[in-house]
Order: C-alpha cells, then structure tokens, then sequence
C-alpha cells in the first residue's frame, strides 16, 4: 500500500503502521469491528479507539498526513 509506506517512513517514529490483507484469516471480523463495508484506512489510540477513518481507496496522502498532523498536535 504506497500511502502507508511512505507515510510509515515520514511517521515511523510516532505511530505504528499496520497493513493487513482482506484475506488474511480475522480480516471479515476486523473491518466489520472498524465498521467498514469492505476496506480502509483506521487510525487508533492504544485502547484501539477510533480516532479517525476512511473507507475505499479515494484517499490521498496529502489527506492523510493532514489528519496524522492534526492528531499528533494533540
């Protein structure tokens, strides 16, 4: 997934990136927890509570890193 690799080396030091296939065994499960219909992108605090998601492949980095700036200014 280029958005997450790119921003895992922007954002590395600060937050954990994770990628994890729609195939993988857990996945149904773990998209229906973030309450996605099929796929997205979630960002989570260590309790894993949202704080902040997409869904589907519309996203642009430039977005992202606009929200992953937001949070980390908290």
């Amino acid at each position: 997934m280029p958005i997450v690799n790119g921003l895992a080396t922007q954002y590395g030091d600060r937050v954990d990136f994770e990628v994890v296939s729609t195939k993988a065994e857990g996945a149904a499960a773990r998209i229906a927890h973030y309450g996605f219909d099929i796929h997205g992108m979630v960002v989570t605090d260590q309790q894993d509570q949202v704080l902040w998601k997409e869904e589907g492949h519309m996203m642009k980095a430039a977005g992202v890193q606009q929200q992953l700036d937001a949070l980390l200014a908290r």
